[in-house]
């Protein structure tokens, strides 16, 4: 199954929020991590997923704070970035981090900034194979696999700008997509491995 989620919640402070989910993508296209993008009417069943990583959800109800702190009492592991849950969904200042308490909890990684951000000054202004990770790109995606438990459903050993995906078939097979970002210079060697 798909390992990453990346709830992206944009109606206020988009310009923060899409950078870093932008930077996120990136990470996990150019890290061969696999993820799918999940929205808001998706988190009545978040059981299918291992990671969520809420990067920069600055604004958040308490209802969804509750939905995710729960995917935590399930099992589930949570990576937050930056502001997440700082203002509710009315784009009002809680005064307090609403995951203050998850702090230290095993299965839940805080990141008080966002290392997830591109190191372009505009995602939105930038094609998206040229988007430089940002520093601490490694870190984001180490922090995503040891969360997944370091299992992964496949890992891909191939050019950084490779992205991959995994896709459940009609016959129940999985198929692993593989893409080339990189137009300008052809991959050498994919090595696949599967769980």
């Amino acid at each position: 199954g798909i390992v990453i989620d990346i709830a992206q919640r944009v109606n206020y402070d988009d310009d923060n929020t899409y950078s870093s989910i932008i930077g996120l993508e990136q990470i996990c296209l150019q890290h061969q991590l696999p993820y799918e993008n999940v929205i808001p009417y998706q988190y009545a069943d978040l059981s299918q997923y291992k990671v969520l990583v809420l990067a920069e959800q600055t604004c958040l109800s308490d209802q969804e704070i509750e939905i995710f702190k729960d995917f935590v009492v399930k099992g589930g592991a949570l990576i937050i970035t930056g502001r997440t849950g700082d203002y509710d969904e009315y784009h009002r200042h809680r005064g307090f981090s609403p995951f203050e308490d998850l702090t230290g909890h095993e299965r839940v990684v805080i990141f008080h900034d966002n290392p997830e951000r591109p190191v372009t000054g505009n995602a939105l202004d930038t094609a998206l194979h040229s988007i430089c990770l940002s520093r601490r790109s490694q870190e984001i995606a180490d922090s995503i696999v040891t969360a997944a438990g370091g299992k992964l459903p496949y890992h891909v050993k191939t050019d950084r700008f490779v992205g991959t995906d995994i896709y459940l078939l009609k016959t129940g097979q999985r198929a692993i997509h593989l893409l080339n970002y990189e137009n300008e210079q052809k991959t050498k060697q994919v090595i696949i491995e599967l769980s």
